[in-house]
C-alpha cells in the first residue's frame, strides 16, 4: 500500500505553522522501478518545503543551547568554523539523533563544532545544517527528502562563499549517509563519503521498496562514492549486505573501522581515526 506523507509549502508563515498538503511520494516518483528520471533533482525539487531557503550560519555555533533556539524558522542554519576560505569544502548531513535530540544532548558526543574546528585545522571548510523536522520523526519528508534539500540549499550557499571553482565533497552519518548515496548519483561533488548510511527506512529509498544494494539502477549511477563503517555494524543484516555488494563494485570504495559500532562511527573523540578517511574518501588527502 502506498504511504501518504505531509508535506509543507513555503510561506510567510513561520516553519511550524505552515499549511499542510497530503502528497503520494511513490506514486510521484517510482511510477517505474527500472528508471532514475523521477529521482534526479529536478523532481525532488518538487518535494522541497523551502525551495527558495536562505541559508545563513548559527550566531555562536560553540554554544549547544543558542544553537537550539536558532535551529526553527525560515531557511536552514549551519555550522561552520574559521573566517579562512579554502578551495576544499566539506557538506555533512547528520543523523537521525540530530533531529530527535535537543541539540545539546547530541552534540556532547557529536558535536558539529568540534568537527568544524577538526577540518579546518588540516585545511578544509566543513559546513553542517541542523535540520529541522523535529516534529514528524520519522515521515518520509525528513527521512527521505530534508536531507536532500539542505544538501542543495548548502551547495548554492557555499558556491556564494567561495566561489564556482570550490571542491565540494558530500558527506554524512546514518540517516544523513543517504542524501550523501544521492549526492552520488545526481550532485557533482568531488567527493561523496557515506559514513555508516541507513538501510531504506531511514533513507530516500524506502520510497523505492529496495535497498540501494538492491538497485544496479542506482548503485551503477554512483560516482566517487566511498562508504565507511565500523565492524561491528556488520552483524546488522542489512548494513553487512550493503559492504559485501559495494565491496564487487570497482567504482565504490570502503573502509572498515575495527571495533566500531554504529554511534562511533559519528563520535567526535574519534576525529582522528574517522577524519582521515574522510578526507581520502574527499580526494582532499
Amino acid at each position: 500500500m502506498n504511504r501518504v506523507v505531509e508535506l509543507t509549502h513555503s510561506s510567510k508563515k513561520p516553519y511550524y505553522e505552515k499549511a499542510i498538503t497530503h502528497f503520494n511520494f511513490r506514486s510521484y516518483f517510482f511510477y517505474s522501478q527500472n528508471s532514475t528520471a523521477n529521482f534526479d533533482l529536478a523532481n525532488m525539487k518538487q518535494l522541497f518545503k523551502e525551495p527558495n531557503a536562505q541559508m545563513t550560519p548559527f550566531t555562536t555555533p560553540d554554544n549547544t543551547g543558542k544553537v537550539e533556539q536558532e535551529r526553527l524558522g525560515d531557511g536552514w542554519r549551519y555550522i561552520t568554523h574559521g573566517d579562512k576560505k579554502f578551495k576544499n569544502v566539506i557538506l555533512y548531513n547528520h543523523g537521525h539523533k540530530g533531529r530527535k535530540k535537543h541539540y545539546a544532548i547530541f552534540a556532547s558526543d557529536r558535536d558539529l563544532y568540534k568537527k568544524a574546528n577538526w577540518y579546518y585545522e588540516n585545511g578544509v571548510n566543513f559546513y553542517a545544517t541542523l535540520r529541522k523536522q523535529t516534529t514528524d520523526l520519522y515521515g518520509e519528508y525528513g527521512r527521505a527528502v530534508e536531507g536532500i534539500e539542505v544538501f542543495h540549499h548548502l551547495t548554492k550557499e557555499v558556491k556564494k562563499l567561495h566561489g564556482n571553482n570550490v571542491n565540494i565533497c558530500y558527506a554524512g552519518h546514518s540517516e544523513g549517509g543517504g542524501p550523501v548515496v544521492y549526492a552520488s548519483m545526481f550532485l557533482n561533488g568531488k567527493g561523496n563519503v557515506a559514513i555508516s548510511p541507513s538501510s531504506s527506512e531511514y533513507s530516500l529509498f524506502q520510497l523505492t521498496d529496495k535497498e540501494f544494494y538492491e538497485s544496479p539502477e542506482y548503485y551503477n549511477k554512483s560516482k566517487n562514492l566511498t562508504i565507511l563503517m565500523g565492524e561491528r555494524e556488520l552483524e546488522w543484516d542489512k548494513f553487512n549486505k550493503l559492504i559485501e555488494k559495494a565491496q564487487t563494485l570497482k567504482h565504490i570504495k570502503t573502509k572498515l573501522f575495527k571495533n566500531f559500532h554504529h554511534q562511533d562511527m559519528a563520535r567526535s573523540a574519534n576525529l582522528d581515526e574517522i577524519g582521515p578517511a574522510v578526507l581520502e574518501g574527499c580526494g582532499f588527502n
